[in-house]
């Protein structure tokens, strides 16, 4: 059930990011709506990539070496990045930690944090609408 949502969550909120973007609903003044929505699809997907490896089977774990792997390639900060995410040299049990407290501890958090800014601004900008049409 976990990894149904997960997977319907991701393609809703692009498909909420495209309709935005097709409606033009980023425009002013709904900027901050826009950025923050922005942050939280990221957000999103940081999610589906840390809960990936959680069952901790083959293709979770296959994929987020593919997943690492391509990080491992940033210029500059990518080969100390990956061994920070992955917790060393070889993918283990210090690896499933880090995805675990990322998934469940920093993700959670910055997503509360950033739903409530969302939540904030649309407050904001649907009082600046209804005070614009009258």
């Amino acid at each position: 059930m976990h990894n149904i949502g997960s997977s319907a969550m991701i393609v809703l909120a692009v498909l909420h990011m495209g309709q935005t973007l097709i409606y033009g609903a980023y425009r002013k003044p709904r900027e901050l709506n826009w950025i923050t929505g922005v942050f939280m699809l990221f957000i999103v997907f940081g999610f589906g990539l840390t809960g990936y490896l959680l069952p901790w089977d083959q293709k979770g774990f296959w994929a987020t070496q593919v997943a690492t792997s391509i990080m491992g390639l940033s210029p500059v900060i990518g080969e100390f990045l990956k061994e920070v995410v992955q917790g060393g040299n070889d993918y283990g049990n210090l690896t499933l930690t880090r995805f675990y407290s990322f998934h469940v501890f920093f993700s959670t958090s910055r997503s509360y944090i950033v739903y409530g800014d969302s939540y904030l601004s649309v407050q904001k900008a649907w009082r600046y609408t209804a005070l614009e049409t009258r």
